[in-house]
């Protein structure tokens, strides 16, 4: 498990990135996630550090993804919903 921690982004810089590239909006997605648009600006920062690339080209009211963020998120929307389907599973049967 210690090389996915090494290798993955947390849970939560996926789940804002998410956000931020559905709403295409920061301020919108620090909203939905009742977090600060600072504090989603800088995770998004972050994760792109991370991962060496540009994943919005901002813009002054709103935010665009990159190649690189259109490709990104399709992975983690993928991702994500098969996570939640799995855990919806397992509370069904609980």
């Amino acid at each position: 498990m210690t090389d996915l921690t090494q290798r993955l982004p947390t849970l939560n810089a996926l789940v804002v990135f998410e956000a931020a590239y559905r709403l295409r909006n920061f301020t919108h997605a620090a909203d939905e996630m009742r977090l600060s648009q600072a504090s989603v600006s800088r995770r998004i920062r972050e994760l792109e550090q991370d991962l060496g690339v540009r994943l919005f080209e901002r813009r002054r009211y709103d935010v665009v993804p990159t190649m690189e963020g259109e490709t990104f998120a399709k992975t983690v929307r993928l991702s994500l919903n098969e996570l939640a389907t799995a855990a919806d599973d397992l509370r069904s049967r609980g």
